[in-house]
């Protein structure tokens, strides 16, 4: 007995020890697990990381095009006019720079062609011409749609691949397409 009549089995001294010991202890295992838990799962955590970070460096990449185009105008009608008058000055590369940016190419390539047979005053008269009769068919914030419609005589036309196709005479419709490129604000044109 310690003195204390057998009422306290434990030392207090020896059992505040063994409380300290116990919870320093329980305290390291549970820092440990943690510290393991960050490891296996850090892992796994920096690979998406990384991964995010080069998807959106090639996001952004992607975009850039997009963000630098300031060819067009504030209006769809404004990026039409300033199409036209592209093309009356002879300047094929900018003409096709009013275009949307996937299309740019191949519409140089059909514009410098018409220059090259001389058939580019017929095409502005034409686009001209359509101005003054189109009429809005479709109108969103990022998208307009101008149809026009024009009685046609019967065509034979002969495609990429030999094959005729014959077009009756009558009324036919035809669509302009102008959209809003949503990260520089111009409108560009889509289809004519």
């Amino acid at each position: 007995m310690n003195g204390d009549g057998g009422k306290n089995f434990f030392n207090r001294g020896s059992f505040k020890i063994g409380l300290t010991h116990w919870l320093g202890t329980a305290i390291v295992a549970i820092v440990a697990g943690f510290v393991i838990f960050g490891l296996l799962r850090g892992q796994e955590f920096l690979a998406s990381f990384l991964a995010d970070r080069e998807t959106n460096k090639a996001i952004k990449e992607l975009e850039r095009p997009y963000r630098e185009d300031k060819y067009g105008g504030k209006t769809p009608e404004e990026t039409f006019d300033l199409f036209l008058g592209a093309l009356r000055k002879g300047d094929i590369e900018l003409a096709s720079k009013y275009f949307v940016i996937d299309k740019q190419e191949g519409w140089r390539n059909t514009l410098q062609e018409l220059k090259n047979d001389k058939e580019m005053g017929d095409f502005i008269s034409s686009l001209e011409n359509y101005k003054k009769i189109w009429v809005v068919s479709k109108k969103t914030n990022t998208e307009i749609v101008y149809t026009y419609e024009l009685e046609e005589g019967a065509q034979t036309t002969t495609l990429p691949n030999g094959q005729k196709v014959s077009f009756p005479a009558g009324k036919y419709k035809y669509d302009i397409v102008l959209e809003k490129n949503p990260f520089s604000g111009v409108w560009k044109l889509v289809r004519i």
